[in-house]
């Protein structure tokens, strides 16, 4: 079954059995905004300019005519447009604005994996007082294929498919890749 890279990265940023994330707070917001652009990018919703483009410096994210049907996503991809992609991936991370739209993206993916019997999600408090949240795997599964694909990549030097390649490179971007 083939998930936008968005599902497949916090598949494979939360541990099985804690249901807390590898990485930081920070660095999981940079991953799945990266991520969600990478998605709108493989959905034809953007595209990288080319040098000499006659409406747009090159390198930078564009919006095309293709509609977007998840308002979250087509969010992000009004804030891609014209935009360096590290730029748009601070903007929609929280880094270099002041509202942090990928945390939303998150929690609705959870939510939907969570739905799906994929994840539980489990409430805590830290210290008696703190709420926690967890997302342990409920369907080992549904992770197995994903992590079986970013080995054969990473570990055996297997050809990668360009949704295999873009995924290890957000994994390593947000130091993933050596705690999988």
């Amino acid at each position: 079954m083939t998930r936008p890279l968005t599902v497949e990265l916090l598949l494979l940023a939360l541990g099985d059995d804690s249901g807390k994330p590898l990485v930081d707070s920070t660095k999981l917001k940079a991953a799945v905004a990266g991520a969600a652009i990478v998605d709108l990018t493989f959905d034809g919703a953007l595209r990288l300019t080319e040098p000499g483009d006659p409406e747009f410096k090159g390198g930078r994210l564009v919006r095309t005519t293709q509609a977007v049907a998840d308002p979250r996503l087509a969010e992000v991809a009004e804030l891609s447009h014209n935009r360096k992609p590290k730029d748009a991936v601070g903007r929609i991370a929280g880094m270099s604005a002041w509202k942090d739209r990928a945390e939303g993206l998150k929690d609705a993916v959870l939510d939907d994996l969570v739905a799906e019997g994929v994840l539980t999600h489990e409430y805590g408090k830290a210290l008696g007082l703190f709420p926690t949240n967890a997302w342990p795997l409920a369907r080992p599964e549904a992770e197995r294929e994903i992590l079986d694909r970013v080995r054969a990549a990473v570990v055996t030097g297997t050809e990668p498919d360009p949704r295999t390649s873009a995924l290890v490179a957000l994994l390593h971007s947000v130091d993933l890749l050596p705690k999988l």
